[in-house]
């Protein structure tokens, strides 16, 4: 449990790195107060430990509407997500989701189902960005062309699950 890891924390620098890697692994960003406390020490300078790089799940989803390509903006430092999930975040645009996953080269599922205002842009940046993608979910995402699913395609060479379903 949390308690658990902020106990073990205390016992020497080793045990506090290990709980801290655990702790950030899929941040908890389910309600505003949580997601404003993971951002702001994602982006804060002076942190013991890179907080940002030890992020590998990002689920906003849990925020649907309210999150914005401004909400984003902190979490643009971290370079190591291997899963982003974005399903309903209806504000998001091509700039916001384009942003995040900008210079992520380990990040192996995208979901950005209905997401209606993202176009080809976020996919063209998606298949020069995640060479190990594996999976993504473009689900009633309906201004995205083949001509980006060709690209993804021919840039992404581990994908193995696309789902388009018409939105």
């Amino acid at each position: 449990s949390p308690s658990d890891m902020l106990s073990c924390m205390q016992v020497c620098r080793g045990w506090a790195a290990n709980c801290v890697a655990l702790l950030w692994h899929r941040p908890s960003c389910n309600n505003w107060d949580n997601l404003k406390s993971v951002a702001a020490s994602v982006g804060k300078p002076d942190s013991l430990f890179a907080y940002g790089e030890l992020v590998k799940r990002l689920n906003l989803s849990a925020l649907m509407e309210d999150v914005s390509d401004g909400t984003v903006v902190p979490f643009t430092q971290c370079k190591r997500i291997e899963r982003l999930t974005l399903t309903n975040c209806s504000k998001l645009t091509d700039k916001g989701v384009s942003d995040l996953v900008e210079g992520n080269r380990h990040l192996q599922a995208l979901d950005v189902s209905e997401l209606r205002s993202l176009t080809d842009h976020t996919l063209y940046t998606v298949s020069a960005n995640c060479p190990r993608l594996q999976g993504l979910n473009i689900t009633g995402c309906a201004k995205v062309t083949d001509d980006s699913l060709i690209v993804l395609s021919r840039n992404c060479r581990h994908i193995k699950r696309v789902s388009t379903l018409p939105g």
